[in-house]
């Protein structure tokens, strides 16, 4: 029994392991689908090292355990049987064989945080943010960040054209990537992993606070201000737009039930709110620039571009199979048909999750990925998984990385696969705890 038990502590460490280096893009490209006849950043069938350390994390657990319940199979059944449909009507098949096989692969993350107790997953989630933060102040400070294919990281020099930046005082500033592939998929890592800290403060600091109550106080805000601080060096207004949001609901709902936590919320919201002036006022206000873009040059192009980019997919849809789709991955391939002559970079998936959806998936397509967060809607769930999935909802609106990047999917299945968890299943007291 005693072996049985160290079995799965190990176990439950390879998976905090496996959470934790999510953001993380090492990986093995084995083939790139051209679009108009160039390469770049999409269309690449890939093989990441996370995906192997998790299909040996799960088959480690799985020998040990059960899954507590058959039916939590049923959402990813139902999609990728929607997916594999597909197939017989996609506009290329090719994209649609790299973004299955990334679904397949995210999906073990849903399956993952089956086999864990809830307070090895929220501490996971809270150290990956806590680390990409720090990543990310490093990457402002020295306004570089060098290639490795070892750690899956591309280069960035904000004096290379087709860089993210920001424009301080006429000079080229580089936004923080972390380890993700663009500044904005970095800002939704950081906000899912403020959630989590404050989370997991909420929920597992009582036992601390006896002993070393104010270190573990003046922890969790050094932690969550170093987050915030890595949220602001990425300059994305939708991450900053769903932090807000998630800590105002937050409060509003905690206030209205009479806890205490709301306190605790909206004193998080008041040290951001000094963060955000202090940074905007040493980076010349540049922060301000990115919400009213009035005479700022690249802020300027950039909401034209997104305009640009909503009109051309609404055409794009009106002239697509309504219901079904065009095929999964399909978008940017389906564009550079309709305007031919670009450079490869001009392609870019329109910064809205829903409506992408509706074009390769089809009305019933975002039917079925949609009906598990209708689902938890149904079940009444508690105020962290609201934040949880309030903020994934918020990112959905303006931006599109959460279904065409292999991070972004696996951080939507395993948000799913945790809310799942939460709402459907009643944890022991006595279980298990690694962290």
């Amino acid at each position: 029994m005693i072996k049985g038990q160290n079995f799965i502590r190990f176990a439950q460490v390879l998976g905090w392991i496996v959470i934790f280096l999510l953001p993380w893009q090492t990986r093995y490209i084995f083939y790139i689908l051209p679009l108009a006849d160039q390469y770049g950043q999409y269309g690449q069938l890939s093989l990441y090292a996370t995906s192997i350390l998790l299909a040996l994390t799960l088959a480690v657990l799985a020998v040990q355990q059960k899954l507590p319940r058959k039916y939590i199979f049923l959402w990813p059944i139902l999609w990728l049987t929607w997916l594999l449909f597909s197939f017989l009507w996609t506009e290329n098949i090719i994209a649609t064989v790299i973004h299955v096989s990334f679904v397949v692969a995210a999906l073990g993350y849903y399956l993952l945080v089956h086999y864990l107790p809830p307070k090895v997953i929220w501490s996971s989630l809270a150290a990956m943010g806590l680390s990409q933060s720090l990543f990310a102040l490093w990457q402002w400070i020295m306004q570089y960040v060098p290639a490795s294919s070892w750690f899956g990281l591309a280069e960035h020099d904000p004096l290379v054209l087709g860089q993210a930046v920001v424009e301080v005082a006429g000079y080229r500033m580089l936004r923080a990537y972390g380890s993700l592939p663009h500044p904005n998929v970095l800002a939704g890592f950081l906000v899912i992993g403020l959630i989590a800290l404050v989370i997991y403060y909420a929920r597992y600091q009582a036992p601390l606070q006896k002993r070393w109550g104010t270190w573990v106080n003046a922890g969790f805000i050094i932690s969550c201000s170093l987050m915030f601080l890595g949220l602001l060096v990425t300059f994305s207004r939708a991450g900053l737009l769903a932090l807000l949001i998630v800590l105002l609901t937050g409060s509003l709902w905690q206030m209205r039930r009479g806890e205490q936590r709301s306190q605790m919320l909206m004193m998080l919201t008041a040290v951001f709110g000094i963060l955000f002036l202090i940074v905007n006022i040493l980076a010349q206000g540049v922060w301000l620039s990115r919400f009213a873009p009035d005479g700022d040059r690249l802020e300027t192009r950039s909401v034209q571009e997104r305009v640009s980019g909503a009109e051309q997919a609404i055409s794009l849809w009106q002239g697509s199979r309504v219901l079904i789709g065009s095929g999964a991955g399909t978008y940017l391939w389906i564009l550079a048909d309709q305007y031919p002559g670009r450079l490869v970079y001009d392609y870019q998936p329109v910064h809205n999750v829903f409506l992408l959806a509706a074009i390769e998936f089809g009305l019933l397509g975002v039917i079925i990925w949609l009906s598990i967060l209708y689902y938890i809607s149904q079940k009444k769930p508690r105020f962290e998984i609201i934040m949880l999935v309030s903020g994934l909802l918020i990112f959905s609106f303006f931006d599109h990385w959460l279904i065409t990047s292999y991070a972004g999917l696996a951080l939507w299945w395993l948000s799913m696969g945790l809310a799942y968890k939460e709402i459907t299943t009643q944890y022991s007291k006595k279980a298990t705890v690694v962290v």
